[in-house]
């Protein structure tokens, strides 16, 4: 059904019903204009009714405008009496044959109705009358009720109680309208009626075509060659079409109905006119409908382009103008905003004004005026000096605070003015000098870590053959006691050994940047007690008796083996440092949207160390060494800590020593 819908077919029946319709339409019309130019009494004037009709006004005053006539060329001395010239003013009508009038004039009657009276008229459909009443007034009666021309009684002021006049169509007369009123009526009806069915089946098929305009057998939307037309162009044969074809319709239906020009070729060039209309109209109109939606209906205006263009370079440049007025303002203000650019222009200016009055005192009238205006220039121009000084102390200024920032790669471009010029050059020079200092340093820090790296990697295969030996001697039976306890003394130590090139390898492969993470969501209480479950032989032997405060259900989002390990780290610190018989309290709250860990516990030690430094790499609590420790534990905390996210710190307050994680809380 969709193809058929939007088939080529059905697109150009359509469009020729359209024009058809129009068409059609049209021949309605002028067929309608010659059959009622045909009729001998054109009396239809689309009225309601017949009644109503305004075809019997004229004859019905005209008997009023006679005697009018006749009074107005009445005089008293005169060859001819006034009824003798109301008699000839009414035998001129033309209306004669159809209508009845009796005229009273003096008390004598003037009529073409011997037989009827005054009662006579005002039973007629049609009628008129006017009664003089005297002093002057009269009294008119009409079947329209409008009291008509009763502007036209001046003349018979002199008579108006000697002139009467009524006057009535005659009966015959108004059957042979009310006929032709009747046919003229029906024929407008019935043509009104076809030519507005044939303009909305117009319309309607016009209606379809803007439906399924652009559309092609898929439903799909494209535009065509034709719709690549400026719409301007479009636009214009519209209107071109409408404003030529309705003038030259009606001008060759006036020459129609003024009978110079014969029916045949008035329909041949009317038709022709209005089909040509009709296409060019309606073409041009599903070409607009077409660009409307696949929009392209401004893209192919030339209106729009050109303003659109125009548009773009004006906000261009005032974009590009309000930039360098906004900097030239900010430029003016820093400058006159310090106390010694102030200064100076202040200066400057007082330097100016005095110029100018001097000057002006020296001077006469004219010269003043010349004066005064060399004044402002030179001020302006001294300002524009002083600025582009300022512009350049800027640069220098804004090429520290970079240097000051850490980009210690900018460099002040080269200035024009040459003291500012040097100075600056000095400040690339120190900048260069801190650069190849900090680079330096970043690459002795690099190898370092490379060193620990290579070196931890390097004694991983020796002291993996140590301990595999160790152990191999360990099982060897009539071993001396004294070999064992050596053996034993060996696999400590060389455990020890293992545990610290590990530790060296992780904090190398965090400082470089060379750690992974695999972030998930951990439940904080469940990692703290499962670290607690790993050390729980070590926990009973210490002598230290752990309290917990573990919130449930509190969630963080980082990386669990990473978070094992700090825990582990923080836990194994405890029982090293921790002093015995003690209690060590961990806690899991949330605080201000923050999931919070904390440790703490009495140290056995004085805590006479930095908090800070603690957690530097090999700083350790315990300054005689006398425990096992590399001082890495809280180094790598702290680095696993921050690198999944969260934050580490160590408060000290006299014996207490406290470890605080905060993670944000995940949802």
């Amino acid at each position: 059904m969709r193809k058929v819908i939007f088939s080529a077919v059905t697109k150009t029946v359509a469009f020729i019903l359209a024009v058809a319709c129009l068409v059609l339409g049209v021949n309605v019309i002028v067929n309608a204009i010659d059959k009622y130019e045909k009729e001998e009494l054109k009396i239809y004037d689309f009225e309601r009714t017949f009644s109503q009709s305004n075809h019997f006004r004229w004859m019905l005053t005209d008997p009023v405008w006679a005697v009018s006539g006749a009074i107005d060329k009445y005089w008293p001395n005169g060859e001819k009496s006034l009824e003798q010239l109301v008699k000839e003013s009414l035998n001129a009508m033309q209306s004669n044959d159809r209508i009845d009038y009796l005229v009273i004039i003096n008390g004598k009657k003037i009529t073409n109705c011997w037989e009827y009276e005054k009662d006579y008229f005002e039973n007629q459909r049609f009628y008129y009358s006017v009664e003089g009443k005297g002093n002057g007034r009269f009294e008119t009666r009409d079947s329209y009720n409008t009291g008509y021309l009763t502007n036209v009684y001046d003349a018979f002021k002199t008579y108006s109680n000697k002139v009467s006049v009524y006057v009535s169509i005659k009966e015959t007369y108004v059957q042979q309208c009310e006929a032709a009123w009747n046919r003229q009526a029906d024929l407008a009806m019935k043509s009104a009626v076809r030519a507005l069915a044939f303009a909305g089946g117009a319309l309607l098929m016009i209606v379809f075509l803007c439906v399924i305009a652009g559309k092609n057998g898929k439903g799909e939307l494209k535009a065509s060659w034709f719709d690549r037309i400026w719409t301007e162009i479009h636009l214009g044969v519209m209107a071109a079409a409408v404003i030529l074809s309705v003038p030259a319709i009606w001008a060759i239906l006036e020459e129609f109905i003024g009978n110079r020009m014969p029916v045949n070729l008035t329909l041949w060039l009317t038709l022709s006119i209005s089909g040509a209309a009709g296409v060019l109209i309606i073409t041009c109109l599903l070409s607009l409908v077409r660009k409307i939606k696949c929009g392209i209906f401004l893209k192919t205006s030339v209106i729009f382009i050109v303003l659109s263009w125009v548009f773009r370079i004006l906000f261009r440049f005032l974009k590009w103008f309000g930039r360098k007025l906004k900097n030239a303002f900010a430029l003016v203000w820093k400058f006159t905003t310090k106390k010694s650019g102030a200064l100076i222009i202040l200066t400057t200016l007082v330097y100016t004004v005095v110029a100018v009055v001097i000057g002006v005192l020296l001077t006469d009238d004219e010269t003043a005026i010349v004066g005064i205006i060399l004044g402002i220039l030179a001020f302006a121009a001294v300002c524009y000096i002083v600025i582009k000084r300022a512009k350049e102390l800027e640069e220098i200024k804004g090429g520290v605070a970079q240097v000051r920032s850490g980009n210690l790669s900018h460099k002040i471009p080269e200035l024009k003015h040459e003291d500012l010029n040097v100075l600056a050059s000095d400040i690339n020079d120190i900048a260069l000098g801190l650069d190849q200092s900090v680079a330096a340093k970043i690459k002795a820090e690099r190898m370092k870590t490379e060193l620990i790296t290579n070196v931890s990697h390097d004694l991983k295969t020796p002291l993996t053959s140590i301990i595999n030996y160790t152990e191999l001697l360990s099982k060897v039976d009539k071993m001396p006691d004294e070999a064992m306890d050596y053996v034993k003394i060996i696999a400590k130590k060389s455990e020890r050994l293992k545990n610290l090139t590990q530790d060296l390898f992780d904090m190398s492969k965090v400082q470089s940047g060379n750690e992974e993470i695999t972030p998930e969501q951990l439940d904080v209480a469940l990692l703290v007690n499962q670290s607690l479950g790993e050390h729980d032989n070590e926990i009973k032997a210490s002598g230290l008796n752990f309290c917990l405060n573990l919130e449930e259900k509190l969630y963080i989002f980082a990386d669990g083996r990473k978070m094992s390990r700090v825990m582990s780290n923080l836990i194994s610190n405890v029982l090293k440092y921790a002093m015995k018989n003690t209690r060590v309290f961990v806690s899991v709250q949330e605080f201000e949207g923050k999931a919070v860990i904390e440790i703490k516990n009495i140290s056995a030690y004085p805590l006479d160390f930095d908090a800070q430094e603690i957690t530097a790499r090999f700083v350790r609590g315990d300054k005689s060494r006398s425990l096992e420790g590399n001082g890495l534990g809280l180094a790598i905390a702290r680095s696993y800590t921050e690198l999944c996210g969260g934050e580490f710190e160590i408060v000290i307050d006299g014996d207490l020593f406290k470890a605080v994680i905060r993670f944000p809380k995940h949802r």
